[in-house]
């Protein structure tokens, strides 16, 4: 993980210029914004004057050496009507990584300095121009790997999950100047003033948050990917099933027990009945008992990445069958995962014997383990390919499940918002234990404040520096 930027050092405002699109395209953005930037931008196009919202042309020449940078288009808007609130300016160039390097040197010698990562944003959010929840949709937007991660940021940048807490937070406010009439009418029978009235009111509204702060899970696998392990005994071809899936020779594969020593993971999108999903696939080392320290370390990392997996996708050897050592591996992963997790049972190699005894394999497994939570079991080759597609349409279906929505569900992806639900919900749960209508409108009243981060508030410098600090450099 990146470390955190100190907050204070995005608290300038002096002129900032950053590369903002990936190197090696056919065209380059370079941005920049501050006090200085048409200053800059006049000396490297020799003092030509720029109309705001127009593409202009132009020739860019480092003014101290008068070398000639590159042919351009800049687009200049000028503050406030601007992303950052400050003047800007945006320099597509051709792609050459040498020529956005060369322009940025040039412009850091006059008076110009890279950009901190989010940079841009944190300023758009200072300036008002953007809620911080907003931000923190960009940076989920740049990284969306599946549909449903950019569905979710494309829903979040709208403000639904900023509208649905502040209809949470409503409705704790009328329960809070509810329970402040309370005090007032202490001495009357108002029921709906009355503390058994307001617990009863607040319950569903833990519920609803508790829901919120549950959703997390599901919203890191939306956006990270729902993780997955390759299990089986040496030499069964996982690695090769590993880099099947995955289209290109990840793993090493060879003919020696226990080659794969370590988990190797790769992402992969892989299209699923609801849309595209993202995995975090892992290729562990054959599982058996073993004197050598570096494969047993490597043993335990499979285990490890068994009770880290959503998916488990299960490997025999169709020239073997079924061996006891598989049984054992079996009930072991089954007891690691959780009787919750499926485990997808492959048998591989079926190149290698006629279709009629890789059937009846088959049918073993599945008459061997198909009532212990085993899925379906698949005959694969990773050499000729037969069965890899199925395995990737089934893996994509049970990944699928992990992280499908409502359209318009709210899933959380920040740490710090789930940590805000709960906090929230501990004053909540408080609350319903009071006896005394004063102390819950305090706790309540507190419970709304802690769902502040939820709507870009009350964020302390730590959390900002680090949501800020995660951007890439230029947005």
């Amino acid at each position: 993980m990146k470390g955190s930027a100190p907050i204070q050092d995005y608290l300038r405002t002096d002129t900032i210029l950053a590369l903002s699109t990936p190197t090696g395209g056919a065209l380059s953005l370079v941005r920049g914004s501050g006090p200085k930037i048409f200053d800059i931008l006049s000396a490297l196009t020799g003092g030509k004057q720029f109309s705001p919202r127009r593409a202009t042309r132009v020739e860019l020449r480092d003014p101290r050496t008068e070398k000639k940078i590159d042919e351009a288009v800049v687009t200049t808007y000028l503050g406030p009507r601007s992303f950052t609130g400050e003047d800007v300016c945006e320099i597509a160039l051709h792609g050459s990584p040498r020529i956005a390097e060369r322009l940025i040197q040039s412009a850091i010698a006059l008076g110009a300095r890279l950009a901190l990562p989010g940079e841009f944003s944190f300023r758009a959010v200072r300036a008002g121009k953007i809620s911080l929840p907003q931000a923190e949709a960009i940076k989920e937007l740049v990284a969306a790997e599946s549909d449903g991660a950019l569905d979710l940021a494309l829903e979040k940048w709208s403000g639904t999950q900023a509208r649905e807490v502040a209809e949470t937070r409503e409705q704790l406010m009328r329960l809070a100047v509810l329970s402040e009439l309370g005090i007032d009418f202490s001495d009357q029978d108002v029921d709906e003033v009355s503390l058994p009235r307001l617990k009863k009111d607040l319950a569903p509204l833990i519920e609803k948050i508790n829901r919120l702060a549950d959703s997390f899970e599901r919203g890191k696998k939306l956006n990270q990917g729902v993780p997955l392990a390759i299990v089986g005994r040496p030499n069964v071809g996982k690695s090769s099933l590993f880099n099947a899936l995955l289209g290109e020779d990840r793993s090493i594969v060879t003919d020696i027990a226990g080659t794969t020593r370590d988990v190797v993971r790769e992402r992969l999108t892989l299209r699923a009945p609801g849309g595209a999903v993202l995995l975090r696939l892992a290729d562990t080392a054959g599982i058996r008992a073993t004197q050598d320290v570096v494969e047993g370390l490597g043993v335990e990392r499979s285990w490890q990445a068994v009770s880290q997996s959503d998916v488990i996708v299960f490997v025999v050897n169709a020239r073997d069958g079924i061996t006891a050592e598989d049984r054992a591996i079996f009930k072991t992963l089954k007891s690691r995962a959780g009787a919750t997790v499926p485990v997808i049972g492959v048998v591989n190699q079926c190149d290698q014997m006629s279709n009629a005894e890789a059937s009846q394999i088959l049918s073993g497994f599945l008459a061997e383990f198909g009532g212990m939570g085993l899925v379906t079991p698949i005959m694969t080759s990773a050499t000729t390919g037969v069965g890899v597609s199925e395995l990737a349409q089934t893996v994509a279906q049970h990944a699928w499940v992990r992280v499908a929505r409502q359209t318009g569900e709210v899933l959380l992806t920040q740490e710090h918002h789930v940590q805000a639900c709960r906090q929230a919900l501990e004053r909540l749960n408080g609350a319903r234990d009071v006896q005394d209508v004063v102390l819950f409108a305090t706790d309540v009243r507190h419970a709304m404040a802690d769902l502040g981060p939820l709507m870009g508030e009350v964020v302390t410098d730590d959390i900002l520096g680090r949501i800020f600090s995660d951007f890439c450099i230029g947005k």
